[in-house]
């Protein structure tokens, strides 16, 4: 890996990571703006999915072992964010 591919992959990574979830349920926006303010929150649980598939990627590209816990532990609606489970 390139050190500007790395560098990327973890801005992106912290970006997300960052604002992503919904503070009180840690649902997963659906999209966001470029400064990370929520535009949408999808009523399905494919965002959560694609944000455990995010950080799983993110570890292999990385190797930082915070993005392979989020991916376990934060990967859906039963994540454990100190907030509660699921809805």
């Amino acid at each position: 890996m390139t050190k500007a591919f790395g560098v990327c992959t973890k801005t992106g990574g912290d970006f997300l990571v960052k604002h992503i979830k919904r503070a009180e349920d840690c649902r997963c926006y659906f999209s966001l703006t470029a400064d990370g303010r929520p535009i949408k929150l999808q009523r399905k649980l494919f965002t959560e999915c694609f944000y455990a598939i995010a950080m799983s990627e993110l570890f292999k590209a990385t190797e930082q072992v915070n993005y392979m816990v989020k991916s376990i532990k934060e990967g859906g609606w039963g994540m454990d964010c100190g907030g509660g489970h699921g809805r």
